[in-house]
This record gives C-alpha cells, structure tokens and sequence, in this order.
C-alpha cells in the first residue's frame, strides 16, 4: 500500500475561491504493492501470430511438401543454402530502392570520385619517381 501524508490546507489565499484551499498528496516511492494477477498476462498466454507479412498486406501461404526420406537425406546438406536464398529474396523484396534519378546521380559521383583519386595517385607516384630520379640517383 502507497504511504500517502496529506499537508495541511494552505493559508495563503493564491487567486480566489477555493483554488487557495488544495490539499496536497505525497505519494512516497516505497510502493509495496504488486499488480493484481489478472493484470499480468504470462508469455504462455501470448500466442505468436503465425502468418508473416510480406509487403503491404500480402500473405506468404505455407507450403507443405511431404518428400520420402530418401529425397530427404539426400536433400539435406542443400535446406541451408535454400533458406538463405529464401532469406535473401525477402529481404530484396522489402527493401526500399532508389529512383532512376537517384540512381544516376550516385553513379556519376561514384565515377567522380574514382577518377579524382585516379588522378591523384598518378600525380603522387610521378612525384616519387620524380624524387628517386633527380635527388638519389
């Protein structure tokens, strides 16, 4: 239970009425109270949704294939590699990407800036060669 201590009403008259007349509650930090049990609901109670969305409200319908154990022995070694190219196509399918414009412009920056760094390796190599050339040989 919440320890709770009332002030006395204030004297002091602050506006009019009966806004001078506040009884103030203090309410302590060593609240020993728990919550009600049919408030909390246990993790075994929260059922998991089993259908998954894909997009905007589409439904993934699940597959059900029943191969012979052989097939599946075989097969094996390869689920892995499936449920990553599974994986991997769902994951392009929710990615947002860029317009053509967008696109365009981030190719000729990328362009750019190799060449520049191109460039820029060249001048500093030839300077070294330069280097090596004149002043040690």
């Amino acid at each position: 239970m919440a320890k709770t201590s009332e002030a006395k009403p204030s004297t002091k008259s602050e506006g009019s009425g009966a806004a001078g007349r506040t009884k103030i509650r203090r309410i302590k930090a060593s609240n020993t109270k728990e919550a009600s049990p049919k408030k909390i609901r246990k993790i075994k109670d929260i059922k998991p949704n089993k259908s998954k969305k894909l997009g905007a409200g589409k439904m993934k319908k699940e597959r059900k294939f029943n191969a012979p154990t052989w097939l599946k022995a075989i097969g094996k070694p390869f689920f892995p590699i499936g449920r990553y190219v599974r994986g991997a196509w769902q994951e392009l399918r929710v990615t947002k990407w860029p317009n053509r414009r967008a696109t365009w412009s981030l190719t000729v920056a990328v362009l750019l800036f190799a060449a520049f760094f191109a460039v820029l390796i060249l001048v500093v190599d030839y300077g070294f060669e330069w280097i090596m050339k004149e002043i040690i040989l």
